[in-house]
């Protein structure tokens, strides 16, 4: 979906401050192709390719977002998309069924690939600081669903269910 995203940014590139920041790895020949659209749509100095991140750089990245934004058209379960709530960063994405295990509360979802319906969900992160403030809240509330104390308490009642059959 970043090809949905450029163009839902290109809509508001004017009107924000921020930048937009891709990470992520893939092909040469898709990081060449993204790199074309970027300079066809006039947005090179506008949006930074950053590739693949990890570890400090992409806590540096969390930590300077004003919103994280997975505009996948298919999803199973979106990592990316946990991190940023647990974070405590505004999450955008499409209302698609891969990503309906995330409370309404807790995101801004809006209607499947819906270009100018994305681009209206990233002006308002930009400028609504109440929005960002409840979002960050909900995020970070929900994330915990998924911590490490949480996720090992699932596991130890299934496994005793398991073994008490």
């Amino acid at each position: 979906g970043i090809d949905l995203l450029l163009k839902a940014y290109k809509e508001i590139a004017d009107e924000v401050t921020y930048p937009l920041v891709i990470a992520g790895g893939g092909e040469e020949k898709q990081v060449a192709k993204l790199t074309q659209t970027i300079a066809n749509y006039h947005l090179t100095q506008k949006v930074h390719v950053v590739g693949r991140v990890t570890g400090e750089k992409k806590a540096k990245l969390f930590s300077e977002a004003v919103a994280i934004i997975v505009p996948s058209r298919f999803e199973t379960f979106s990592i990316t998309s946990l991190e940023s709530l647990a974070a405590g960063v505004p999450l955008i994405t499409f209302a698609i069924s891969g990503l309906s295990w995330i409370p309404k509360e807790a995101r801004l979802s809006v209607p499947e690939f819906s270009i100018s319906a994305l681009a209206q969900a990233m002006q308002k992160v930009c400028s609504d600081k109440m929005l960002v403030e409840r979002l960050s809240k909900a995020g970070k509330r929900y994330a915990k669903n998924y911590d490490w104390d949480a996720v090992s308490q699932k596991y130890a009642t299934l496994l005793k269910d398991i073994l008490t059959r």
